[in-house]
């Protein structure tokens, strides 16, 4: 009986041991796929930040680049020559801090998505991705400039 009780003393610190080392290494995998498949790891190789955020910050935002969705995880800071973006450390693997000017959106358009007023915006010559960002963001920033000229989405056809 002692040798069935000794080993039972060991499996519950080494269960909980497999998962400190296996949960860490599935999330920064999956993250990293995220990035990679979603548009974010295209998007750094050409606009990766090199100096530390300024202007006025927005944390928990909403947003997309392309199909992949940051609910909540984005912190954006805008000033007058462009746009930082970066997820929540949580969530920052494989999400390098972003610095995109903001001569390089293009195609802007302001619309409601899923009940929230976005701008939806190309990134990049030629384009390397498609971003859905608060539409506050821009409209209390110098990227206000965008909107000035981008067409309003709507669900009413066309006369």
């Amino acid at each position: 009986m002692t040798d069935q009780s000794s080993d039972s003393i060991w499996l519950v610190p080494s269960i909980i041991g497999a998962f400190a080392i296996i949960f860490p290494l599935f999330w920064c995998g999956i993250l990293g796929l995220i990035s990679l498949v979603g548009g974010w790891q295209g998007m750094a190789q050409r606009y990766r930040a090199s100096r530390p955020p300024s202007g006025r910050l927005w944390t928990w935002q909403y947003g997309m680049v392309n199909w992949t969705g940051y609910n909540g995880a984005l912190k954006l800071t805008a000033n007058a020559e462009g746009l930082f973006m970066e997820t929540l450390w949580l969530f920052s693997f494989g999400h390098p801090r972003l610095f995109i000017p903001w001569q390089d959106f293009h195609d802007a358009t302001v619309g409601q998505f899923f009940f929230r007023r976005q701008v939806k915006a190309k990134v990049g010559f030629p384009s390397l991705a498609t971003v859905r960002l608060p539409a506050a963001v821009f409209e209390q920033s110098a990227g206000r400039k965008l909107l000035l000229t981008s067409p309003i989405e709507t669900n009413v056809p066309a006369s």
